[in-house]
């Protein structure tokens, strides 16, 4: 009787079989799991594209720049001189604001105070608006307001009239050679010791009435250590600013200290009047000649030093802004 051979490959075919047979579930088990994290794969991915084309939808609503040019001091005509210098085109859009760091009630935020509504970084939609299309206003956004129960702060809703806390010193370092001297020569200037000391401090508060809750373009990012920004016209900007220096100032340091300023109520706000524009905010047309422009625009500020000082404080682009980069991570992640 002749004995059954059995080839090697055969033995090890019949060994698979056995043991496929035997571990069957852990076999589908492993399938199953490799179905299910390529379907999570895809699923992250497609939330990740979806969250990047709303995001560059709502930029684009907003109308959002490209770069943001921050000086020290007020600079005429900037958006001009560049184009004069060929570091912008033509077709660049460009527009001026004034932007301050603040506190509104106890929420710390940036101030962009504007000559006329906006049609760069504007907002995206309005929620409720008490001076549609007037030249007054002062907006908050969604992201901090009370009108959906989001925040503690229920003053901070439309209607209400909130403190806002501005570091005045370090917007006008002049100011407070100003006030040292009028303290020595007319003590009697102002209101009180207290008031004096609290702006010898470098805080100034005002009071402004907010007339309306948007959703703006820099605000895409609401987490708690991105301060939110507000928009305010410049003509509300002066009457908080002018009824503020009352609480501080009898009547005839008022007018001086407005007439120091050159604060003029009945003139109409521009980016030269005070509060004088400090941000420059620009639109590019082509965007693929950012980083050159970039550079054109900090060459132009070493060029063009005042006594070896660069008045230049800030450059920033949609990358380099801390709620644009916090947002691009969340898309990455």
């Amino acid at each position: 009787m002749k004995k059954k051979r059995f080839s090697t490959l055969g033995i090890l075919n019949k060994k698979l079989c056995r043991q496929t047979l035997s571990g069957w579930k852990q076999f589908l088990s492993i399938i199953a799991m490799g179905g299910i994290a390529m379907t999570l794969f895809v699923g992250l991915l497609s939330n990740a594209q979806s969250l990047s084309r709303r995001v560059e939808t709502f930029y684009q609503e907003g109308n959002l720049p490209s770069i943001w040019v921050l000086t020290k001091e007020h600079e005429s005509n900037l958006g001009e001189e560049f184009k004069l210098a060929g570091i912008l085109d033509e077709e660049d859009q460009t527009e001026t604001r004034f932007q301050i760091y603040a506190k509104v009630n106890s929420s710390s935020c940036y101030g962009a105070i504007v000559s006329q509504r906006p049609t760069l970084s504007k907002p995206v939609e309005m929620i409720e608006d008490e001076s549609p299309g007037g030249s007054d206003f002062f907006y908050i956004d969604k992201g901090i307001s009370a009108a959906d129960g989001t925040v503690k702060d229920p003053e901070l809703n439309t209607g209400k009239i909130v403190a806002l806390t501005y570091r005045i010193f370090d917007y006008m370092p002049g100011l407070s050679n100003m006030l040292e001297a009028l303290s020595e020569s007319n003590p009697e200037y102002f209101i009180s010791a207290a008031k004096k000391n609290e702006l010898f401090q470098g805080s100034l508060i005002v009071h402004a009435k907010i007339t309306g809750i948007m959703t703006f373009p820099e605000n895409i990012q609401s987490a708690r250590y991105n301060n939110s920004t507000y928009l305010m016209s410049k003509s509300v900007f002066l009457s908080s600013f002018h009824e503020a220096l009352g609480d501080y100032f009898s009547e005839e340091g008022r007018t001086l200290i407005e007439s120091y300023l050159g604060i003029d109520l009945e003139e109409a706000p521009s980016p030269n009047t005070f509060p004088q524009d400090n941000e420059l905010l620009v639109k590019l047309k082509d965007s693929s000649t950012e980083e050159a422009k970039c550079a054109a625009i900090k060459s132009y500020f070493a060029d063009h030093e005042t006594f070896g000082e660069n008045n230049l404080w800030q450059l920033l682009n949609r990358s380099l802004n801390p709620w644009s980069s916090a947002v691009d991570t969340e898309v990455l992640e």
